[in-house]
């Protein structure tokens, strides 16, 4: 989790830092222990907050040491119910400035470089006549601590009617505390949640993707194209480049070595035309029509070359569940799995029912603003020449467009 929200003071700077809030209703069973482990497995947290543990100290250390997490604070529940644990592992600076029965409070020192934060790790009181005090408390830590500040837990608030269900109506049944601490801490919402990509691209990963290519890359990058492609606005096909290689492969070379180098490329270079081939008999709309892009083959060997050095790091950015455009992946797969779970709700048995969501996300991948795709790049760690240089090769052409009537 990205350090946010709290008083507008400077952000935080990298590194970042992983923190997991889990309200464990209990954490005195082997199942409950399981379903922990299994996230804290998955996420790999540095610093992990729990609420409602209803166990005492001496049986939540040994959890916690399992889990590789050695270093805590804990408050012990009232007979069965409450109890928290902030616990974070080894190489995790922190400072703990107070606790109680609600919340946690601690400063973080990331490195020696960077602004400690405060962390207020929260389990809200469930009673209306506790909540004046409990969010009088949170405002004062927000007044006394000039710093970032992060907060997270259960609040045990509702600040929607559709939050809730039953009982008395929220005007009457609600403090609004939260909304109230809110609104006192002038926190900073962010338009973007760009800051959510965590960096996956490794200096060595740059050093490859921005370095000049060699002669035999380029050659390679022209053998990877068609022969018999349509040819773009040059007129030149992949055979006449491969046939005359002797002849141009000085000024081609030059030509590609020189993109990567100052990371421009001439606009007539990128020159591409738009041929749209119908789909159907007498087409009558822009829909009917497939558009296919013809480039120089100058251009498509750079970006041969660009997207060959990004394919061999792509099991870094895409997440093992995507399966539509990725090479060796399928969208049945993804199919077949949804028909599996679907059999299996429907013939599920017990008290215990299974919820299915289905979501219908539109995303127009073929429509994307330079200053988006560059920051994506950024966030993931790519090198700056890298993100301007693939910026440009596809916001800098002219487009002519050709209509195909059968």
């Amino acid at each position: 989790m990205h350090l946010s929200g709290g008083r507008r003071r400077s952000p935080p700077t990298t590194p970042t830092m992983l923190v997991l809030s889990r309200n464990c209703r209990g954490l005195g069973t082997k199942k409950k222990f399981r379903a922990l482990r299994r996230i804290v497995r998955k996420s790999h947290p540095e610093i992990i907050f729990l609420s409602e543990t209803k166990i005492s100290p001496n049986f939540l250390t040994p959890i916690l040491s399992s889990l590789e997490f050695h270093n805590h604070h804990i408050v012990a529940p009232i007979n069965t119910a409450g109890g928290l644990c902030l616990a974070w592992k080894l190489g995790v600076n922190i400072e703990i400035v107070s606790g109680n029965a609600t919340f946690i409070n601690a400063i973080v020192f990331l490195d020696p470089s960077s602004t400690p934060w405060m962390l207020s790790a929260i389990y809200g009181p469930p009673y209306k006549q506790s909540k004046s005090e409990f969010w009088n408390s949170l405002r004062q830590i927000t007044e006394a601590f000039a710093r970032p500040w992060l907060a997270i837990g259960d609040f045990n608030e509702v600040i929607a009617s559709s939050e809730k269900r039953g009982g008395r109506d929220l005007a009457s049944s609600s403090s609004g505390g939260l909304l109230k601490i809110l609104a006192s801490s002038d926190p900073i919402i962010p338009p973007n949640l760009e800051e959510l990509i965590l960096p996956s691209v490794s200096a060595e990963d740059n050093l490859m993707l921005c370095s000049i290519p060699k002669d035999q890359e380029i050659k390679l990058a022209l053998n990877q194209l068609g022969s018999y492609k349509a040819p773009g606005p040059d007129g030149m096909t992949g055979l006449f480049y491969k046939t005359y290689w002797d002849t141009i492969k000085q000024e081609v070379r030059a030509s590609v070595k020189s993109f990567f180098i100052s990371g421009h490329i001439l606009r007539e270079q990128n020159h591409t035309n738009i041929a749209l081939i119908p789909k159907i008999e007498s087409p009558t709309s822009v829909n009917h029509y497939r558009p296919i892009s013809l480039c120089n083959m100058s251009y498509k060997i750079i970006s041969t070359i660009l997207a060959s050095r990004l394919k061999s790091i792509l099991h870094k950015l895409i997440s093992p569940l995507q399966a539509a455009f990725v090479s060796e992946r399928l969208i049945s797969d993804n199919s077949i799995l949804v028909q599996e779970i679907w059999h299996t709700m429907r013939h599920k048995k017990g008290k215990n029912g299974l919820m299915a969501i289905k979501l219908d996300m539109e995303k127009a991948y073929d429509k994307m603003e330079c200053p988006f795709f560059v920051m994506v790049l950024k966030n993931y760690g790519f090198d700056q020449r890298w993100g301007a240089s693939t910026g440009r090769s596809f916001v800098t052409f002219p487009l002519h467009l050709g209509i195909r009537n059968s």
